[in-house]
């Protein structure tokens, strides 16, 4: 924002007027709009995990290894949105709270500054909590932005638009996503050019490209959890699956493949892996372990239940065939 010169850095100004109250962050187009950012550095995990194991020993839950995106365990859910909605309650003393501090804020830097027609935006930036997913965010903004009071006014009044950017998800495995949340009423063309402008100055300075889509025009499962990249030594299942993400060599093949393929691996490995059980060269065993790793790593990308993996591999309907890394 400090690089845009149609917008000015509040914190900047040297206004007597504004020592001691509340203020916004920004102001943009001729200060005709006032920009409140808040970050996310809470993490919601506990409450979230809370929530979701309460079922996991129901039939349908599915079976998984490691971590995934929330919505791939969402999907068998017997009432995904259901679920979702129980999911923001549980968060949403966060967004609450952006809501209430960023209304007060805006409004108090629109009183002292006289601008009262000016259009006040509330930024969510989430780069750091990979399980508030955008489309939760975004969800749990647009009942706030639209939430009344009992006598039919706005309650967050000063607020006519939320945008969500969201750094740790991407859409089709590239690009950040960044989701505009508007209020009931519309905001003037300039006005919704400049906010264009804003988000394509933001995708450009951070080396990107930015989509403007409509909720209707993609579907949610093209949004992925981005590879979070792990400060100081890495493990070597983190480098593995580092490795994988950018070769993923088992995405080609169908779901059922893949399940075929850790079997196979599974039945290969395990005689060498119990207790008492065969020897065998430590790089056969290594790249074997490997190959099952990638296979979690595939399973989890897609979402796929592992029961089905386990039923395959009690039954042992296993393609022989199946072309393997290793023989």
């Amino acid at each position: 924002m400090k690089d845009l010169p149609s917008a000015e850095c509040i914190d900047d100004l040297e206004l007597e007027e504004l020592n001691g109250s509340p203020k916004a962050d920004y102001l943009g187009l001729g200060r005709r709009i006032v920009f409140e950012l808040k970050s996310v550095t809470k993490d919601q995990t506990q409450k979230v995990q809370a929530y979701i194991e309460q079922f996991q020993d129901e039939e349908w839950y599915p079976l998984f290894f490691g971590q995934r995106d929330i919505n791939q365990v969402l999907k068998y859910f017997p009432d995904p949105e259901d679920a979702k909605r129980q999911i923001i309650t549980k968060c949403s003393k966060l967004v609450e709270d952006y809501f209430k501090k960023g209304n007060k804020q805006i409004s108090s830097t629109k009183r002292v500054l006289t601008l009262e027609n000016a259009y006040g935006v509330l930024v969510i930036l989430n780069d750091s909590v990979p399980i508030l997913s955008p489309d939760l965010l975004a969800h749990r903004a647009r009942d706030r932005l639209l939430q009344s009071k009992e006598n039919g006014v706005q309650r967050f009044d000063s607020i006519d638009m939320v945008i969500v950017i969201s750094e740790t998800h991407l859409l089709r495995d590239s690009n950040p996503i960044i989701l505009q949340v508007e209020g009931k009423n519309e905001l003037p063309e300039d006005i919704a050019e400049y906010l264009r402008y804003v988000l394509t100055a933001w995708g450009h300075f951070n080396g990107g490209r930015i989509e403007f889509l409509k909720e209707d025009e993609f579907e949610w499962e093209e949004i992925k959890e981005k590879l979070q990249i792990p400060r100081g030594p890495v493990k070597r299942h983190e480098a593995r699956s580092r490795w994988y993400h950018e070769n993923p060599y088992l995405r080609q093949l169908t779901d059922e493949k893949v399940l075929e393929f850790g079997a196979r691996v599974f039945e290969l490995t395990a005689p060498f892996l119990l207790k008492g059980g065969l020897k065998a060269p430590a790089n056969a065993t290594g790249e074997m372990t490997l190959a099952f790793g990638d296979f979690v790593s595939e399973v989890n990308f897609r979402g796929l239940d592992m029961k089905d993996f386990e039923r395959l591999v009690n039954r042992g309907s296993i393609d022989r065939h199946l072309e393997t890394k290793f023989k």
